[in-house]
C-alpha cells in the first residue's frame, strides 16, 4: 500500500516486480484529503470553506473548548467514546491494548496526542488521536457522542489539531481516508463532505498490491480473513473511513 499518488505510475512498477492489485475491499484507505499548513493561521483559515469557518467560530463562542491535556483519564475517556462510536456505527475498533501502546509511545516522544472537545460543562463531545511523527500530521482515530450534534465541535477540534501540528513544524494535515469522490447517495458521502470542507488537496493513492508466494495457504487465509472482516467476503470499512 505505497503512499504515492495513483498517477505516479507506482502501480505499473509494482506489477513489474510480480505484484498484482489486491482483491476485495482495501485494508487501508485509497483516497484522502491533505490540508496545506504552510502560511499564517489566517491564510490557512482562508483555505477552509466558509461553512466550516462559521462552525469553528460558533463552537468557540458557545463555550466549546479543546482539551489537549493527554493524560490517562483523557485517553480512557477517548477510548470509551471511540468504542461507543464503533458500536453505534457498526465498524471494527482497535483493541484498547494496541491503541494504548500507540498512544503511550507517541506521547513519550511528544508526537502523538489525544484531543477532546468539551462542552461548557466539561463533558466530552468528541475526540481524536492524532500523530505527527514528521512533517505530516495524521488524523488517526476519531470518535463522538450524540450530544455533539447540538454544538458542532468537530470543526473546532480539527482546527486546534492543525494549530498544534503547525507549531510542531508540520506542513501537511492528512485527514486519513475517504471513499473517493462519492455521490450523495453513497453511505460515506457525509464523511467525504465533512473532510472536503477543510480545503485540502484531494489525493488518490496507488492502492494495495500483493504477491502470493504460497497460493494454497493464501486461499485458506483469504477465506478466514474475509470471515473476520464481516463474512461472505464483505470487508469492513477501511480504517481511514471509520472516523466520526
Amino acid at each position: 500500500s505505497p503512499d504515492v499518488r495513483r498517477e505516479s505510475g507506482a502501480g505499473a512498477w509494482m506489477e513489474s516486480l510480480g505484484y498484482a492489485r489486491a482483491d476485495g475491499s482495501p485494508w487501508q484507505h485509497t483516497a484522502t484529503f491533505r490540508v496545506d499548513l504552510t502560511g499564517t493561521e489566517d491564510v490557512i483559515l482562508g483555505r477552509i470553506k466558509k461553512l466550516k469557518r462559521y462552525h469553528i467560530r460558533r463552537a468557540a463562542t458557545r463555550g466549546v473548548w479543546i482539551d489537549s491535556a493527554n493524560g490517562p483519564s483523557n485517553f480512557a475517556q477517548f477510548y470509551s467514546m471511540y468504542r461507543a462510536t464503533g458500536d453505534r456505527n457498526s465498524f471494527r475498533v482497535l483493541s484498547e491494548r494496541r491503541m494504548r501502546g500507540l498512544w503511550e509511545e507517541s506521547g513519550k516522544g511528544g508526537w502523538g496526542r489525544v484531543f477532546l472537545s468539551r462542552a461548557p460543562d466539561g463533558e466530552p463531545l468528541s475526540g481524536m488521536l492524532a500523530i505527527a511523527p514528521g512533517s505530516r500530521c495524521h488524523y488517526l482515530f476519531g470518535a463522538s457522542l450524540p450530544r455533539c450534534r447540538e454544538l458542532h465541535p468537530n470543526e473546532l477540534l480539527h482546527w486546534e489539531v492543525m494549530r498544534w501540528a503547525r507549531k510542531r513544524g508540520c506542513a501537511i494535515y492528512d485527514l486519513e481516508g475517504v471513499a473517493g469522490r462519492v455521490s450523495k447517495e453513497h453511505p460515506l458521502y457525509g464523511n467525504y463532505l465533512f473532510k472536503s470542507g477543510f480545503g485540502g488537496d484531494y489525493v488518490e493513492l496507488a492502492g494495495e498490491y500483493e504477491r502470493v508466494l504460497r497460493p494454497r495457504t493464501y486461499r485458506v487465509l483469504h477465506w478466514a480473513i474475509s470471515q473476520l472482516r464481516g463474512g461472505k467476503g464483505q470487508a469492513a470499512a477501511p480504517e481511514g473511513e471509520r472516523h466520526a
